[in-house]
């Protein structure tokens, strides 16, 4: 069951992550994100309160529809809570049964030391304090006080980001903001509103939601691998591989293999093996997350624009390829008669309708796949100096133009 478990996380972890990039959204993995929003899409849906509505009666309906969205575009402290007893639940269960071996034989060559279980209370400790700092931290959020500040931070790049006013905060919004709709607020370098910590993750807190990350890797990795460690000290002094076992059938008598070790430590240390996947398991797919947004930072893009750009590369195939259809059947239709006639009466035909989409399209409508490059991706150093140290990296930038000023 914990293997079914497991897989099943990792599963869902990769269809999450990777069913969206264009080298898996037409594979497997694409078409399971596509069944799995289609049925998150019908909880949510009309059809679906319809059929509640008639099962449960209309005020049933008036509940849920009021529950989701408190739980979905709301912020509220559910996730947070549910962190915080998941951590108590999960660390109760290792003190209980991990604990009693700490120390075990510390003398030994494969003892354990006693020392683990003081790094154990400072590791949880650790990650307690940072998932506070990322509860409390203000993201970076903007208003009319620190506007103009914000605004020196990042150039519109004119592709992604131009001159734009938020509806709700009644003012220009800088380059790379958004506004969070749950949060109800524009936040710098916006890069996604996670509920785990009722929290934006913006200019201001993207490290500290990397230390969280980063954290709880360590946690769960470092947990894992002193369990195991544990298990092994335990088969050592138990000396299992000198024993011998007597089939009870032939009688025959043979050394003890791996795969009767294997049962033996099911059998008798069932919940230290089950903690052990379980945090083995939580940890990969934390360090997936993780090296995700190092990536991000890396190429000095968020979450939020990743979504952007891909929209934007989409819509610019599709529109190349209408081009070139339409180029195509152009030129099917000047074979015959009068094709001369046709291709002059064409080409004044395009040259009117270019002239009119110029007028009325948008900058990136008529862009070209070579022209979408992130501006903002400064090498990574840079990059990881700007996310790590957003203020130091404003302060150099702001003296670097009062320098470039006093020498004009």
């Amino acid at each position: 069951s914990l293997a079914i478990g497991g897989g099943g996380s990792l599963l869902l972890f990769a269809i999450v992550l990777c069913g969206d990039m264009e080298c898996c959204e037409h594979g497997p993995l694409g078409k399971l994100l596509n069944l799995l929003t289609s049925f998150l899409d019908f909880w949510t849906s009309e059809r679906f309160l319809k059929i509640l509505e008639k099962v449960l009666g209309r005020s049933c309906v008036n509940r849920v529809t009021a529950f989701q969205d408190y739980v979905c575009f709301q912020r509220n402290p559910i996730l947070p809570a549910m962190y915080v007893v998941l951590v108590a639940v999960g660390f109760t269960v290792f003190v209980s049964f991990a604990f009693p071996y700490l120390p075990y034989h510390a003398e030994k060559e494969w003892g354990i030391s006693f020392y683990h279980k003081v790094n154990a209370f400072l590791i949880v400790g650790g990650c307690l304090l940072v998932f506070w700092a990322n509860l409390a931290v203000d993201p970076g959020v903007i208003t009319s006080k620190n506007l103009e500040r914000e605004k020196k931070r990042f150039e519109y790049d004119g592709i992604l980001y131009h001159e734009k006013e938020c509806y709700t905060c009644k003012f220009v919004r800088p380059a790379r903001a958004k506004h969070c709709s749950i949060c109800d607020r524009c936040v710098g370098r916006f890069d996604h509103h996670c509920p785990w910590i009722n929290n934006c993750v913006g200019s201001n807190n993207n490290r500290l939601f990397l230390a969280f990350l980063a954290s709880h890797v360590f946690l769960c990795g470092y947990g894992g691998i002193l369990l195991f460690y544990i298990l092994v000290a335990i088969v050592k002094k138990e000396n299992l591989y000198n024993l011998h076992v007597q089939d009870r059938v032939t009688g025959e008598i043979s050394p003890v293999t791996h795969e009767i070790v294997l049962k033996w430590i099911l059998h008798e240390h069932a919940p230290l093996v089950g903690l052990c996947i379980a945090l083995s398991m939580i940890a990969v797919v934390l360090a997936g997350f993780t090296s995700y947004h190092l990536f991000l930072v890396y190429f000095n893009t968020t979450t939020n624009e990743t979504f952007k750009w891909k929209d934007l590369r989409r819509d610019i195939k599709r529109r190349e390829k209408r081009k070139e259809r339409a180029e195509q059947e152009k030129k099917a239709q000047q074979t015959g008669e009068g094709a001369e006639r046709k291709e002059k009466e064409n080409k004044e035909k395009e040259k009117v309708e270019a002239t009119v989409v110029q007028q009325n399209a948008r900058p990136r409508d008529t862009l070209q796949l070579s022209q979408v490059v992130n501006v903002y991706d400064r090498g990574g150093f840079a990059n990881f100096v700007e996310v790590l140290f957003p203020e130091h990296a404003l302060r150099q930038k702001l003296n670097k133009e009062s320098r470039k000023t006093k020498k004009q």
